[in-house]
């Protein structure tokens, strides 16, 4: 009797064992989907070097840009910096990465540093652009994780001045969480060199 107990607990356990590996290997796939990406536009950039500019449209632009962005993909606000890799036919990709720091709201000598990274493509040109990219938000001091699914305008002008507007969806894996799986928006101004 006392053998059948043991076995039945241990099928009881089960269930709870296999959905918490069935999450891990969620999480498993993503943080390899968002590698591979990575690694994707890592050998396109090596491979868009040898694209005279002339033929992607895009001969003028400034390829590196830093700008804060209000709201968006950390939540709040980031600072961040991208790299647009030339293509053909008037798109790039573009790799962007960034981060904020936020006081925990139960003590502020605690911070928290939110990082992330977003692979992208945009498309037109000259100096008005159609942005798209999938990104990661990572937080140091918070369960919360955000995948950002993300559409939205750019200017980036001759002089410099970059503009971007970008609607988005946010994933969040934090379950229960107020903040994520809705849409939400971003806003950022800055300066390409």
């Amino acid at each position: 009797m006392g053998k059948y107990k043991h076995t039945k607990t241990f099928k009881l356990c089960m269930p709870g064992i296999k959905s918490n590996l069935t999450m891990l290997g969620s999480y498993a796939v993503k943080a390899i989907s968002v590698f591979s990406l990575c690694q994707f536009f890592c050998c396109c950039s090596l491979k868009s070097q040898e694209v005279h500019q002339s033929i992607s449209g895009f001969e003028s632009i400034r390829k590196n840009s830093i700008y804060l962005e209000i709201l968006g993909n950390a939540a709040y606000y980031s600072v961040n910096y991208d790299r647009i890799v030339p293509l053909k036919d008037k798109k790039a990709l573009f790799l962007r990465f960034g981060g904020n720091a936020l006081s925990e709201s139960d003590s502020s000598d605690k911070i928290c540093l939110g990082l992330l990274i977003e692979p992208g493509i945009l498309m037109g040109g000259p100096t008005s652009f159609f942005e798209t990219g999938i990104g990661y938000t990572y937080f140091t001091r918070f369960t919360d994780q955000l995948y950002t699914f993300t559409a939205g305008y750019r200017y980036q002008g001759a002089k410099g001045f970059v503009f971007r507007a970008t609607p988005m969806y946010i994933m969040n894996t934090e379950k229960g969480d107020v903040f994520g799986n809705h849409f939400w928006f971003g806003i950022s101004f800055g300066y390409s060199f």
